[in-house]
């Protein structure tokens, strides 16, 4: 994955705009990561696969140093 070449957009009080961080990543993966609809927003079936993946993952790595901290 490529480095950010712009900084992050920062809220007046410090906070991260979470939405605005949301579509620049959209625009930067050129795909959308969540459906908006008028009634909310849920995560499109690839957003959703690609967050189980990372979770497997992360539990994988967890799995790993749990082997070699314990022997």
């Amino acid at each position: 994955m490529q480095r950010r070449s712009k900084p992050v957009a920062f809220a007046p009080d410090g906070a991260l705009s979470v939405s605005s961080t949301v579509r620049a990543l959209e625009r930067e993966l050129r795909a959308p990561l969540f459906d908006r609809t008028p009634v909310g927003e849920a995560l499109v079936p690839a957003a959703r696969a690609t967050l189980r993946a990372a979770e497997l993952a992360r539990e994988a790595v967890d799995a790993v140093r749990g082997s070699c901290a314990g022997g």
